[in-house]
């Protein structure tokens, strides 16, 4: 089939958790205390759905930006838990 859009689930689940896209959900979302979005509302939802090796790349680069990202903090985690243990070490 010629019009067959594929979309891989984990593109789909960057996209919605892509902070334009959250923005748009909060501005539609109603509620009190537990927001919720009617199923009308969340058909308007335009989702970008660009080639099958572009979602790849976007996947990809968003794992590795968190890999990253946790990276980065466990070696500020180690820095922290090394000056302390050279700390408590000039003290005794």
């Amino acid at each position: 089939d010629k019009y067959r859009i594929t979309i891989l689930p984990e593109y789909l689940c960057w996209f919605i958790n892509h902070p334009r896209t959250q923005e748009w959900i909060k501005a539609k979302a109603r509620g009190s205390s537990i927001l919720s979005i009617a199923k009308s509302e969340l058909q308007e939802l335009e989702i970008s759905i660009p080639s099958l090796e572009k979602q790849e790349a976007i996947v990809k680069i968003d794992s590795l930006q968190k890999t990253e990202q946790n990276l980065l903090k466990n070696i500020q985690l180690l820095k922290e838990q090394h000056i302390q243990h050279r700390l408590n070490s000039a003290i005794k």
